[in-house]
This record gives structure tokens, C-alpha cells and sequence, in this order.
């Protein structure tokens, strides 16, 4: 279920990023926006990444107990 979820996030990154480079590819964002935009979704992404597989571990804790 994890691998599930962190496979997840990872086919999300990777289609904002190939909607951000499109941006920039098509000339409607300038290389510093499009690193400060990436920089930024993947930092969320990796934040709520972290949050799901702490909510699984603890989920999978409660219910051993």
C-alpha cells in the first residue's frame, strides 16, 4: 500500500513537471520561474509524500495493537 501511494506521487511530479517544462518549451514561463515553481511543487509533494506514509505506519500500528 505505500509503494502504491509513494508510486502515486511520483507519476503526479512527474506530470507537473512535464507541464511546467511544456510552459517553458512553448516560451509562456522563463527558466528562473519554471526552477522556483518546480522547486516549490516538488517541496510540497515531498511534504505530503512524508504525511501519507506517516498516516500508513500509523495506521498499520493501530491495527496490530
Amino acid at each position: 500500500m505505500i509503494k502504491q501511494f509513494l508510486l502515486l506521487v511520483a507519476v503526479i511530479a512527474i506530470i507537473l513537471g512535464a507541464l511546467l517544462f511544456s510552459l517553458y518549451v512553448l516560451d509562456l514561463v522563463k527558466l528562473a520561474e519554471l526552477q522556483n515553481d518546480l522547486r516549490k511543487l516538488l517541496g510540497v509533494l515531498g511534504v505530503a509524500a512524508v504525511a501519507g506514509v506517516l498516516i500508513m505506519f500509523m495506521m498499520k500500528m493501530a491495527q496490530k495493537k
